[in-house]
């Protein structure tokens, strides 16, 4: 006969191993996060070591200049958008205004505004964090999409004939749904991965062409796929010091595409706005610490039909308008 002792004794035996192995994941967990934190801290302080070599730039490679400056009206304005009509629309306070040389339209909302985009109908697609709501040209709710999932975060919208991406920094993904709201099945595109970040950083555009673009700011890269979710052609962006490239930690912070196919991105930390050609290739400076300041902060990006660029920024709660040199230079 079994001693009586012996069936809590391999119930104790299992017990410890059970939280042996426990242990062991949490371990790995553990250094896997400590890992990111790490590379995340060496990367924050090699670019505050010399941030004045950084602003630096020649005037000859600014070739825009500033011709607006729009306030929001908002005490934390948070993103920005051209929508079909070329109409200025800002999100911010629980809020998003929809601007134009007759006035505003405002559209109150239930969370604050973490991105925008506009399609060609005319149709306003405004992120709230953890689901999508869309409005029409008049500001009127027409849907509001389901959330994703758990730990959503929405942090950008690019809308194109039929389709609608969206930026998931919650889960380093991005997914697309079609205008109603539905979400495309597994077979018609999986999630883009091997996205790397370290805050909360994640854009999408869709260039003339058709090709999505997708930030990996923990990379300092921006990577074209299919919008079927194969890769594009090549990904490009360096992270360094020098103009040409992506200062600092999880930059570029965002980007927005003009009517040329040209890219354009601002960085956080460096308060600069730069373009670059589609295929990586440094073509000028579009504004500097001389207008935007001394941020630390992220700007967000927008472009309108005629090739000028907004920038949002949250420092002065404005938006600045600039449009290219006559002589380019």
């Amino acid at each position: 006969m079994e001693p009586s002792g012996t069936p809590i004794s391999k119930k104790l035996a299992l017990s410890a191993a059970v939280l042996v192995g426990i242990a062991a994941v949490a371990l790995i967990y553990y250094r896997l996060g400590r890992s990111t934190y790490e590379s995340h801290r060496r990367q924050q302080e090699a670019f505050g070591k010399d941030i004045s070599e950084i602003q630096a730039v020649d005037p000859k490679l600014i070739r825009y200049r500033q011709i607006e400056q729009i306030p929001t009206g908002f005490a934390a304005p948070t993103a920005i958008a051209i929508d079909a009509k070329g109409r200025l629309v800002v999100g911010g306070d629980k809020a998003v205004k929809i601007l134009d040389r007759g006035g505003a339209i405002s559209i109150p909302v239930g969370a604050e505004p973490t991105c925008l985009a506009g399609d060609e109908d005319g149709n306003i697609y405004i992120g709230l964090s953890d689901h999508i709501e869309v409005f029409s040209a008049e500001g009127k709710r027409t849907a509001a999409w389901p959330s994703p999932g758990q730990r959503t975060d929405i942090t950008s919208i690019a809308a194109c004939d039929d389709d609608v991406f969206i930026a998931d920094v919650g889960h380093a993904r991005v997914l697309r749904y079609d205008r109603s709201g539905k979400l495309a099945s597994a077979e018609q595109f999986k999630p883009i991965e091997g996205i790397t970040i370290f805050s909360r950083h994640l854009d999408v555009a869709i260039a003339p062409d058709r090709v999505l673009w997708v930030s990996d700011p923990g990379r300092h890269q921006l990577k074209p796929f299919k919008r079927t979710g194969q890769p594009a052609r090549g990904a490009w962006g360096v992270g360094g010091k020098k103009l040409e490239n992506f200062a600092g930690c999880c930059n570029p912070s965002d980007f927005a595409i003009l009517p040329t196919g040209s890219i354009v991105t601002s960085e956080k930390g460096a308060a600069r706005v730069k373009v670059y050609s589609i295929d990586g290739q440094f073509e000028c400076v579009v504004a500097d610490t001389t207008v935007l300041g001394h941020t630390l902060e992220s700007a967000d990006l927008a472009t309108d039909a005629d090739g000028r660029v907004y920038v949002l920024d949250t420092a002065t709660k404005c938006v600045r308008v600039f449009e290219r040199k006559e002589d380019g230079r």
